[in-house]
């Protein structure tokens, strides 16, 4: 569903190039509707799945899924994606671990739609006291008012996640130079390794 948000995103911004302004006008409701529709989904579906683990997090671990899911955004969007961390893998609670994924995705799918970003930077860091993931961008800056509207359902269901593992998700947004999304979590349980810090393309 994250996946099909965003094709649409783009789809929908493709048809401002279209001349004729009936056709135009009615496509711009159809995917509008469409994606309306698609948000009802998702929100019926987060409140089934909620405590569902996804299965790349058992297949890869957390650090390894975050790096293929932002590999697999950069394919579908074209958006130049970065990846920062010295971790090389995390023993997390399972809870906390899927908590953290599904915030991920819901801040790249937040990308999409509205930042008319070209890039993104992602640091994951971690210690004995907490593990955070920061997510910036460099498109339009959300507005304060968007932060401070508790009926937004994007940034509700990841404020909701975060608290409900003891978290929280700090958004800040700067008009004309983007927005950074960061996801503080206490209490890693283990990390591992010590990699380049200088990170890359995934």
């Amino acid at each position: 569903m994250t996946g099909l948000k965003i094709d649409l995103s783009f789809l929908a911004k493709s048809t401002l190039k279209i001349k004729n302004a009936s056709v135009r006008a009615a496509l711009r409701a159809d995917t509008t509707s469409i994606m309306k529709s698609i948000d009802t989904i998702i929100h019926t579906v987060r409140r089934i799945a909620m405590e569902l683990r996804p299965g790349i997090l058992d297949d890869l671990g957390l650090i390894a899924a975050l790096e293929w899911q932002l590999g697999d955004f950069q394919k579908r969007t074209g958006i130049q994606c970065t990846w920062i961390s010295p971790v090389q893998n995390i023993d997390l609670d399972a809870n906390v671990a899927t908590a953290v994924f599904r915030i991920f995705q819901e801040a790249l799918t937040n990308i999409a739609r509205h930042s008319e970003a070209s890039k993104i930077c992602v640091r994951f860091r971690a210690d004995a006291d907490s593990t955070i993931l920061e997510v910036e961008d460099n498109g339009t800056g959300i507005d304060k008012e968007l932060i401070l509207n508790h009926n937004s359902l994007g940034l509700l269901g990841m404020r909701e996640r975060a608290r409900i593992i003891g978290g929280r998700v700090i958004v800040r947004g700067t008009p004309g130079r983007g927005t950074t999304v960061t996801i503080d979590i206490p209490q890693a349980k283990e990390v591992k390794g010590d990699r380049d810090q200088e990170g890359g393309t995934p």
